[in-house]
């Protein structure tokens, strides 16, 4: 596996309902009309991204669980509305579309591994205040915040590294940002 890019495998690609702006939006039967869950905020074609994940390491140098990906900043992890408000986006941990959708691998320095799965732990679960970790995989380095709005205690994940949040933003996380 490459240092430098996520090796993407998609299964069933043409079932996911909507793409926008390099993101996955699913509708969910239990939320409101003007709900959509995403969990790819990663344009990029080669999977340059920072991963962020539900699941840490346990010491087992490996990180298995469902991610979330940008590779942008994101001033909330709550989300964010669309069309004047009237549409809620919630960032959530997934990256398990339909038929299995796509599964990620990551190999940092170190030795360490991520491994972003399919209906894997967290899958469904909010991506704000429940992050145990992040692989980088973007050329950029990455920062996660205790606050929205970038703000508060700081982790930064350099490019090419995997590594569990700190105890203050471990399952704390509110925003992060690129470069």
């Amino acid at each position: 596996m490459s240092n430098k890019k996520w090796h993407r495998t998609v299964v069933h690609a043409a079932a996911l309902t909507a793409l926008t702006a390099g993101g996955v939006l699913i509708p969910s039967a239990s939320a409101s009309a003007g709900t959509a869950y995403e969990w790819d905020l990663c344009n990029a074609s080669d999977g340059e991204c920072l991963g962020i994940f539900y699941s840490s390491d346990k010491g087992t140098k490996y990180i298995d669980s469902a991610c979330f990906l940008t590779n942008r900043s994101v001033p909330d992890h709550w989300g964010r509305t669309e069309n004047g408000g009237s549409v809620a986006v919630r960032y959530e941990y997934r990256n398990k579309g339909y038929n299995g959708g796509p599964t990620l691998y990551f190999s940092g320095a170190g030795g360490v591994g991520a491994k972003c799965l399919p209906n894997g732990y967290g899958g469904g679960e909010a991506i704000k205040n429940n992050a145990a970790s992040a692989a980088n995989q973007d050329y950029y380095p990455h920062t996660i915040y205790f606050n929205s709005g970038y703000g508060g205690a700081a982790q930064t994940v350099p490019s090419g590294r995997i590594y569990n949040l700190n105890s203050a933003l471990k399952n704390q996380n509110a925003s992060s940002s690129r470069g």
